[in-house]
């Protein structure tokens, strides 16, 4: 059964993809590299089969959110700040890619997640860490009063372990509303990824995302040509309250 889905899956990526061409440029996030620290985690060689399959298509990548401005170009992202980024950092070097990476205050040095001392480390080599919040609970849970703690306390403090103040959010599990966007405006992020797929326009708040972690080197060559742009209202209706 799990085969068939996955056939079937395959088919409808390939089929929207020669539909729905989109060359856009694009975010492709992950959460970890291996599967040491989290089962959301990609095989390192799965992560370089991507790259390899991206720059055999014409994509680069590019290391800020601001380079992301012309069709081919895709940015990539890792949410919570899992150790295999530590781990496999070397290939990264190598590679010239500096992946935007989401960390949430209160996970920063937990078993399995990097310690500032790394984060500050790989951010001397390119990484770029942006807020993921303080607890990484869904926005959508947080109480009113507590919103300031999870938003502007959050940057605050990764500002001053980090040297410069984040000004981009990712929602903990994509969760968000009207009034969790307000609130992260008013606690000064310019830029809000969400966890819908898409093309990024440059003059958008709210920036899309697709989740390519756990799919095969063909079906992520499918979605950088946009096979999932047409799904999108699904995935808003999933996160958006």
């Amino acid at each position: 059964m799990r085969e068939m889905k996955q056939i079937v899956k395959h088919l409808v990526l390939k089929a929207f993809a020669f539909l729905f061409r989109d060359d856009g440029p694009k975010v492709v996030y992950y959460h970890d590299v291996g599967t040491s620290y989290t089962d959301m985690g990609t095989p390192i060689e799965l992560l370089k089969a991507h790259v390899a399959c991206a720059r055999r298509m014409g994509f680069s990548f590019v290391s800020r959110l601001e380079d992301l401005n012309a069709p081919k170009k895709l940015l990539m992202c890792f949410d919570d700040g899992f150790r295999g980024l530590w781990d496999e950092q070397d290939y990264f070097f190598r590679e010239g890619i500096s992946p935007t990476v989401f960390i949430a205050v209160d996970l920063v040095g937990q078993s399995g997640y990097l310690t500032w001392d790394e984060i500050r480390e790989l951010q001397r080599h390119g990484f770029v860490f942006q807020s993921h919040t303080w607890s990484h609970r869904p926005l959508t849970d947080v109480p009113d009063e507590e919103l300031p703690h999870e938003l502007a306390e959050a940057r605050e403090a990764i500002g001053v372990e980090l040297g410069h103040d984040p000004d981009m959010l990712c929602f903990p599990c994509g969760m968000h509303s009207q009034k969790v966007v307000e609130a992260a405006k008013s606690a000064g992020y310019r830029k809000l990824f969400a966890s819908y797929p898409g093309c990024v326009a440059s003059d958008e708040l709210l920036v899309p995302r697709n989740l390519v972690q756990n799919l095969t080197a063909a079906d992520f060559a499918h979605v950088i040509h946009g096979a999932l742009c047409p799904l999108r209202n699904r995935y808003v209706r999933q996160h958006v309250r």
